[in-house]
């Protein structure tokens, strides 16, 4: 081995430099341009493991031979050569290390900063074969699983599988990770968002909808869990999702089977009471009249009769078929309704006047017996309507009916119209005792009465009322107070006021 040439300065360093070149865990060397060692740092020499005494003085190259053999050599050249910075890491067999190196060159030699990075070397390398064993896994299971960085800002791996559940390149999603948060359903992103810092916690997971490219709505359940390095702390997050879209519609269409077997049920319930309470209305509202014209045929039949007396009897026959002709077709109207069927309509334009007049001459009868007032209130020119004339005077027939039935003898019912827009509205008042508010609501059910000790109709006629109104377009409703009595309201349109 040659010698080491004497007289080479080792003191030229100044003090505050050489206290600092001592404090730092990096190494440090400087070189002549000769490229023998000038000045050794203690990190230098414990990582070379030869002391200053041993290095200054000597060539580099002749007491560390192969590395003339290496890119540390070419490295060397190139910088003194070019007299230009060069950074790059090295594997040094001799010493079984792995350097991060910076060569500073000057005129005067080399000065050169080195640090050990072999656990970081072995630490990135076991990185890699478990992210490459990570990956071996994900190419081969039915969930998407991804790797992201800690903060989940940038994704670093996602499977073959998040291409078929997504319906985009996995190349796109990890050069540009905001591409998954653009898929997430509008209606759930803001929650989805709120919970990417559980991630690092490991309590992140999550149920959301995308929105492919084509369109096309999936579910997804997404759970990740943290990876942490040897010092604890979270450097990776992987991430399990799995496409739900078939257990979604499959819940989907039982809740709905469910939902239809209970509105089939209660359908059949709902039937079963329609036909309880028809049976109870022909077995009271159809069999009292039936024999009351049963008895007036035996009299006409088996007793001698004046003329008079006769007459009398028909009258009475004639008015309670007709009663019983009106149940007949309730019964019918209520079943079209309970089928889901409209009511036929036959409208036309209709004098007002004549209509509100024609339903009060139906009452006359009942109204003298109570010694009730009827009055109406139509202005005149008032507008006519159009409407099937036949279901209106149906809908008043219903209303005076109530409305005298519950009024007390000498009372008075009122019937007015006015214009309000392009619609007429009705109104029927009278001063009976007020309807609870509770039962404002059920009134227009059919069959529903307030309960009381007696029947007192078939529970009918206003939710017949309503249909016909609203198969001409109006509304119907009720207003009752113990001030003002009881008032049913309903809108018809105005037939000039309808588009030719």
């Amino acid at each position: 081995m040659a010698e080491p040439v004497s007289g080479v300065p080792t003191e030229g360093v100044p003090p505050l430099v050489a206290d600092i070149l001592e404090r730092i865990t990096d190494g440090f060397f400087a070189l002549d341009p000769q490229g023998r060692f000038v000045y050794v740092n203690r990190s230098a020499e414990r990582i070379l493991g030869r002391t200053r005494n041993e290095l200054v003085g000597w060539s580099i190259w002749q007491l560390f031979p192969e590395a003339t053999e290496r890119r540390v050599f070419r490295r060397y050249q190139k910088a003194m050569a070019e007299l230009v910075t060069v950074q790059f890491e090295e594997m040094i067999p001799s010493l079984g290390r792995t350097f991060r190196v910076r060569l500073f060159p000057s005129e005067d030699g080399l000065s050169v900063y080195f640090r050990d990075i072999t656990e970081e070397m072995q630490t990135l390398e076991a990185l890699r074969t478990s992210e490459k064993q990570f990956r071996q896994i994900a190419e081969n299971v039915r969930e998407v699983l991804y790797l992201t960085t800690a903060d989940a800002e940038k994704v670093l791996y996602a499977s073959p599988t998040f291409e078929e559940v997504w319906g985009i390149s996995r190349k796109r999603l990890m050069k540009d990770a905001s591409v998954w948060t653009r898929t997430i359903h509008p209606a759930d992103r803001d929650r989805v968002l709120a919970a990417i810092p559980r991630m690092k916690e490991g309590s992140y997971e999550e149920e959301y909808r995308i929105v492919r490219s084509d369109g096309t709505l999936r579910w997804v359940l997404d759970r990740t869990f943290p990876v942490r390095n040897e010092a604890g702390e979270v450097y990776r997050i992987v991430g399990i999702a799995e496409d739900i879209t078939a257990d979604k519609q499959a819940a989907e269409a039982r809740e709905l089977l469910l939902a239809r077997e209970q509105a089939s049920r209660h359908a059949a319930e709902r039937g079963a009471a329609w036909r309880e309470e028809v049976l109870a209305m022909v077995s009271h509202d159809l069999r009292n009249p039936l024999n009351s014209i049963h008895l007036s045929a035996s009299a006409l039949r088996d007793l001698p009769l004046s003329e008079e007396k006769r007459v009398q009897i028909l009258d009475r026959i004639l008015s309670v078929s007709g009663q019983m002709d009106r149940l007949i077709q309730m019964l019918l109207d209520t079943s079209r309704l309970e089928s889901g069927n409209a009511l036929p309509l036959e409208r036309s334009a209709v004098d007002v006047g004549d209509l509100v007049q024609q339903a009060c001459t139906l009452f006359q009868p009942q109204v003298e017996a109570k010694q009730i007032r009827l009055e109406c209130e139509v202005p005149d020119g008032c507008p006519r309507v159009y409407a099937d004339k036949e279901r209106i005077l149906q809908v008043f027939w219903n209303l005076l009916g109530n409305a005298i039935k519950f009024t007390p003898e000498g009372g008075r019912v009122l019937i007015r119209s006015e214009t309000e827009g392009s619609t007429l509205r009705f109104s029927v008042t009278n001063r009976g005792p007020e309807i609870p508010p509770e039962h404002i609501e059920r009134i227009f059910e059919p069959f529903w009465q307030e309960k009381r000790t007696e029947r007192l109709g078939t529970g009918l006629g206003l939710p017949i009322s309503r249909a016909i109104v609203q198969a001409h377009g109006g509304r119907i409703w009720v207003e009752s107070s113990q001030a003002r009595g009881t008032s049913f309201f309903f809108s018809l349109p105005i037939a000039s006021a309808l588009p030719a």
